[in-house]
This record gives structure tokens, sequence and C-alpha cells, in this order.
């Protein structure tokens, strides 16, 4: 019964990669409680795979508290790259993920809406398949979309293969992203009829249920 919205913005360009050749830029809208350690040690590999990459984080009010500051550096200088981190003040999402090349999602991911927005900026997505039905539901919809080979990893392993493929392949993105939105446009997961339908057969079968 998941629902996904789009934001209705105008058509633009997808990503960086139909600007520039060099260096990969890793996006991440991910709150300081999704930036755990598990979390930042794969993005880390990722960033070690690809020297010239970086990697932006959307700003939770992260540059109010130079605590917080502070531990974001700490955290990604054990693996020796803040200097390879930035963090963006973009209120607009939309703006803010065609400002990278790849999205990355933390561990777990829970927030349907940031695959999604990702998606509609024409950035191909990189997500953790997770145990239970809470840390599945991103995973669940990239399946859904028919992105689960590429976009979902069931280990930490094959997560930064996936992110690093996506990386490297410059036309890759660019097909991608040149195709997402009407990919989308005709999924399931945005047509409010459908979902409204499968909805009330849950219902129904729940109250048979009970009922019997």
């Amino acid at each position: 019964s998941m629902l996904v919205d789009f934001p209705l913005d105008g058509e633009g360009k997808f990503g960086k990669a139909h600007e520039k050749e060099e260096g990969i830029t890793f996006v991440a809208d991910a709150t300081l409680a999704e930036l755990n350690p598990r979390t930042i040690e794969v993005w880390s590999h990722i960033l070690h795979r690809m020297p010239k990459s970086t990697l932006i984080l959307k700003n939770h009010n992260f540059l109010r508290s130079a605590e917080t500051v502070t531990q974001l550096v700490d955290l990604f200088g054990i693996f020796g790259l803040a200097h390879r981190v930035d963090i963006l003040p973009e209120s607009d999402t939309c703006l803010f993920f065609r400002r990278g090349d790849v999205c990355l999602l933390p561990f777990p991911a829970r927030r349907i809406d940031v695959a999604a927005d990702a998606l509609w900026a024409g950035l191909p997505v990189v997500c953790l398949s997770g145990n239970g039905p809470h840390h599945r539901e991103v995973a669940s919809a990239l399946h859904y979309l028919g992105l689960g080979k590429d976009a979902v990893a069931s280990t930490p392993e094959e997560f930064v293969e996936l992110a690093v493929a996506w990386g490297e392949d410059n036309a890759r993105r660019e097909a991608f992203g040149g195709g997402i939105r009407q990919r989308l446009q005709k999924s399931p997961l945005i047509d409010f009829a459908v979902r409204a339908a499968d909805l009330e057969r849950v219902y129904e079968e729940l109250w048979r249920s009970a009922t019997s």
C-alpha cells in the first residue's frame, strides 16, 4: 500500500556527469542519526576505491553546531577522508541531488522519499537491503521499479561494488538519467488509483479474517 510522490519541478539537467568528465560526486541526504559508523565505513570504502571522488551531504542543521561538524569530521577522519566530504546547505532537494552523480543511502535506509527525489533528479541510487519490513521498504520499492539488480545490495561489499560501477560509467549514468522519469511515471508506485485499490483489497482481506 506504499505510495511514492515526486516533486513537480522543471525538466532541467540531470547530474554533473553531463557537464564534466572528471571527478565523481556522490551525494547523500542523511540525518546525523543515519550517519552511523557502519554507514560511514562503507561509504569511505567507496571513496577510497575512487580516489578522485567526493561526497556531499545535505545539511540537516549540521552547520549550526561546531560540535556536530567536529563529530562528522572525526567520523570521516578515521578513514582519512574528511577533506573529501562537504556539507551543502541546499533547501531544494531536487537541486541538491542535481549537484551529484550517484546517491548513496544510509544503513538502514528508512526514507523512501530520499530515494524517490534522487531518482526524479536523474541520479542512480544505491541501497542496502536490511532485515525486517521497516528496513526493507526502500529496497522493496526499488525492486518494484525494476532497479533491484542495479540499486539494491545484499551485503556492504556489494553496496561498494554497485556504487563504484555507477561511478565509473559516465555513459550508463547519462542513459539512466535521461530515461528514469518516464520509467517512474509509468510505475504503479505513483498510480494512486492502483495503490488505493491495493489498499482496499488488504482491508477487505483483514475484514474477512476478523469476521470469519
